[in-house]
């Protein structure tokens, strides 16, 4: 009987693992830096219900940002809107039905980028940009 729950569990883990596989497959081709990096951040949180999510409901990568832009679109001056990253993965996190600390996400590895400070020096008088890279 042990074997048979055995069996049973495994079969139960391979079909979790199949519907993964098939679910991951949207992320296979990224082609702008967007793309790329909303992959690196979505396809480790995704588990067997986020898989059978977007199978049912044939989401994909295109739609995900497009939604994105769409919601975006509410924060546009003039022709530019300025989105913080956390801002664009927790969309990207509500479109594909991942909530922020269920079981199997993690948090982004990604850094916010920060932007330019001014830092004026009182004996100068000069202005320094400090680059957006920074560590």
């Amino acid at each position: 009987m042990n074997t048979t729950n055995n069996s049973i569990i495994s079969q139960a883990q391979v079909e979790v693992k199949t519907k993964i596989e098939k679910a991951l497959k949207i992320f296979d081709e990224p082609k702008t830096p967007i793309e790329k990096d909303t992959v690196e951040h979505i396809k480790p949180l995704v588990t067997g219900e986020i898989a059978q999510n977007i199978t049912d409901k044939k989401l994909t990568l295109k739609g995900c940002l497009e939604y994105c832009f769409d919601k975006g679109k509410k924060f546009k001056v003039g022709n530019a809107a300025a989105i913080k990253p956390e801002q664009h993965f927790k969309w990207c996190r509500d479109y594909f039905g991942i909530e922020k600390g269920a079981i199997g996400n993690a948090e982004s590895t990604t850094k916010p980028i920060s932007k330019p400070r001014k830092i004026i020096n009182s004996t100068e008088s000069t202005v320094e940009q400090i680059s957006l890279f920074e560590v």
